[in-house]
């Protein structure tokens, strides 16, 4: 169980995961040029992994062992994430979109094997287009268009639960509108089902849709 505090500044702005093996992590995707986000994250978790990040401003340093940080789908602006000696994480990034039949991104990632829980505070979304996502992801490789489940909030059109069933299929979504940050999110895979919430105290969760089924691997 991963329980530490995260913080990451973003500029021009995108932020999911990108390239290892496969991977869990945290996810900003933004398609305005100049936009970025704040996430705050608790961890609690299935037993597998849990959680906390935060984004706000900050220097870079290197990631803790285990960490990776990778462009997913080629971006236009390279992004990066950092990590400090006071638990604090620094992420930015830039890209188009997590939909349709591939993504581009970029995604602050650690490995997760078996069942796990990513619970994340997103405090607050400036500057950025209405679909610009910050929340989290699990994900089944570092390619574009492999299959992902994700849950992200926006500054526009509320909270998102997007999932990909098989490499290069289109993306599904359902979608809450009226949430905006701050507010909570939180992801859960037990085997190939995953199940995702929201709420706005951390404490009084609501389901977004039904728990989804795609296949992934057991470490992802």
């Amino acid at each position: 169980m991963i329980s530490q505090k995260f913080q990451t500044v973003e500029r021009n702005v995108c932020v999911t995961p990108a390239s290892r093996l496969k991977s869990v992590g945290f996810a900003l995707n933004s398609r305005a040029v100049d936009g970025w986000g704040r996430l705050k994250s608790l961890s609690r978790g299935l037993g597998a992994a849990v959680f906390l990040l935060c984004v706000c401003c900050s220097s870079h340093a290197a990631l803790p062992a285990g960490w990776g940080d990778v462009d997913v789908g080629s971006p236009a602006f390279a992004g990066s994430a950092g990590y400090d000696s006071n638990t604090v994480w620094k992420v930015t990034g830039s890209g188009t979109d997590i939909w349709n039949n591939g993504d581009q991104f970029n995604y602050c990632t650690n490995s997760l094997n078996g069942d796990g829980m990513i619970m994340v505070h997103v405090l607050a979304q400036t500057g950025s287009e209405a679909w610009a996502q910050t929340g989290i992801m699990f994900r089944d490789g570092l390619a574009s268009n492999a299959p992902q489940v994700s849950l992200m909030i926006t500054p526009g059109n509320g909270v998102s639960f997007r999932y990909r069933y098989t490499a290069g299929d289109v993306t599904y979504q359902v979608n809450q509108t009226g949430i905006s940050a701050p507010a909570w999110v939180r992801l859960s895979r037990s085997t190939n089902t995953f199940t995702a919430s929201y709420s706005t105290s951390g404490t009084s969760w609501t389901q977004l849709g039904t728990p989804q089924t795609v296949s992934m691997n057991s470490s992802i």
